[in-house]
């Protein structure tokens, strides 16, 4: 019998090849608010505000589901934590609220405002106090949903962590492993060589 970390490792193994998790052609993409929309969005613009809270008001009107939706599959399949995500959709939100327009009207002008093109500039966006990795679900988001894949123009992001939240760390692992071991064997150093993996 198999155990379950053999059954995880068939699963991520290099040879069953990951495919798209997401139909992004499946959602409603109207590029214009609904009155009932710009309404609810009105909540994710006033501050202070509990995020968790305020996105859970949210969901449960059903007001918003048409963005909510995308949202939380694409989070769904993004490896992280929790937290992460709610902060995750409130910000996407908020940006609609003060962009006037739904994600999946945005031109890449606006992905790039919203995505930073470094930490400094997604903070000083999206001020203070949001998580230090937040900027890497959002980049993750944007890509699953098809929206955005110009990752040069975003400057310096960590790939590891943005191919580790899409892919999954094992399925990465044991993609790149062979890779790994054959220039281990030419002289090359793990370390250098993992680096090099995601540059």
């Amino acid at each position: 019998m198999d155990s379950g970390a053999e059954k995880q490792n068939e699963q991520v193994s290099s040879t069953n090849p990951w495919v798209w998790p997401l139909d992004e052609t499946r959602y409603d993409r109207t590029p214009i608010f609904t009155s009932a929309e710009q309404e609810t969005l009105a909540a994710f613009v006033q501050r202070p505000r509990d995020r968790m809270v305020v996105v859970a008001m949210a969901e449960q009107q059903g007001t918003l589901a048409r963005f909510l939706d995308p949202l939380c599959d694409a989070l769904a399949v993004t490896q992280g934590e929790e937290r992460f995500k709610i902060h995750s959709m409130y910000l996407f939100l908020r940006m609609c609220a003060r962009d006037g327009r739904p994600f999946w009207a945005w031109e890449q002008e606006t992905w790039i405002r919203v995505l930073g093109t470094s930490t400094a500039s997604f903070f000083a966006m999206h001020k203070p106090g949001n998580p230090t990795d937040l900027r890497q679900y959002i980049i993750a988001v944007a890509y699953l949903l098809n929206c955005f894949s110009d990752f040069q123009a975003l400057g310096g992001i960590e790939m590891a962590s943005l191919v580790y939240k899409v892919f999954g760390r094992e399925r990465v692992e044991a993609t790149i492993a062979p890779i790994l071991a054959v220039n281990a064997q030419w002289g090359y150093s793990p370390r250098a060589l993992e680096r090099g993996a995601y540059s």
